[in-house]
């Protein structure tokens, strides 16, 4: 079971570094509390999330974007988007945080967003999956 579950995640190294390593390292991963959220349009929204990755390493660059990657191509961060420019904060309270705030909600912000982060090191890239999916959705009254 453990090699079928190490294979499975060494197969996605396309993308990302192994998920775990050697048994008692620490892994890579991205937790998103809660995976679905609903919100009103024209208010906002917080999306929580948390990562880790083996010591050693330095976060390089880290951001949240909601278009996959294709191979090869890096996504782009949700700030540099012109959709969201001015409405888009990422929060970090402690070392591994990960959120981010989206104001002014549209409908169009119904997405799949997807946090990505970058180490020192060259396979040191790794996007959390599934993400945590928004739906937009009335008005504020």
């Amino acid at each position: 079971m453990q090699v079928r579950a190490f294979t499975g995640v060494w197969l996605q190294t396309w993308v990302n570094p192994p998920a775990c390593g050697v048994l008692g390292k620490q892994c890579w991963g991205v937790t998103y509390t809660p995976k679905h959220v609903c919100a009103l349009k024209g208010s906002s929204v917080d999306l929580f999330c948390s990562y880790k990755y083996p010591g050693g390493h330095t976060v390089t660059e880290s951001f949240w974007f909601i278009t996959e990657q294709q191979v090869g191509i890096e996504p782009v961060d949700v700030r540099v988007e012109e959709e969201y420019e001015g409405r888009v904060q990422y929060r970090q309270s402690s070392q591994n945080d990960c959120s981010m705030t989206i104001t002014h909600l549209r409908e169009s912000d119904a997405h799949t967003y997807r946090f990505r982060f970058h180490t020192d090191s060259t396979a040191g890239k790794y996007t959390g999956r599934p993400g945590v999916s928004l739906s937009v959705t009335g008005n504020v009254v």
